[in-house]
């Protein structure tokens, strides 16, 4: 009996943290959602490269953030699968750690992107998108694009 009772209280404090896991991803969507529409300056790498407007879609399956700039060559945009992405802390969704996507590696044709890792995340008055990788026996790449909010 005292073994079904304890395995009993481990799949309900197992549930417990999923629902609060689940609650927080939500609350961080949420918070993500009210910024769409809203404008302000972009910065990449800190410098500024001109105006941005957060633009946020929402189903049941994703996220989509990206910043309409038109002094940009293109628009920075991140994706994140829900079932995938994770909550490093209450500000930051980690979003892929996989190089992969469509064209390619982020490192190009021979691939050997290694310590991939794209994050949204939300600070105050500005929304970033940050990516991090090394390619083979080259240097690290940061690519930091964030949306200043007026």
């Amino acid at each position: 009996m005292k073994s079904i009772t304890l395995a009993i209280l481990i799949a309900l404090s197992a549930f417990g943290s999923n629902v609060s896991a689940n609650s927080d991803l939500d609350s961080f969507v949420s918070d993500l959602k009210s910024l769409d529409g809203k404008s302000g300056k972009v910065v990449m790498n800190g410098e500024e490269r001109g105006n941005c407007t957060v633009l946020v879609e929402k189903d049941s399956d994703a996220v989509r953030v990206e910043f309409d700039t038109p002094e940009l060559y293109a628009n920075p945009v991140s994706v994140a699968l829900l079932d995938s992405a994770e909550l490093l802390d209450n500000d930051t969704l980690l979003v892929s750690t996989n190089s992969n996507r469509p064209g390619g590696d982020a490192c190009g044709d021979f691939g050997g992107a290694s310590n991939y890792k794209e994050t949204i995340s939300i600070d105050n008055n500005s929304v970033s998108i940050n990516i991090s990788f090394r390619c083979f026996l080259f240097k690290k790449n940061k690519i930091n694009y964030t949306c200043e909010l007026n």
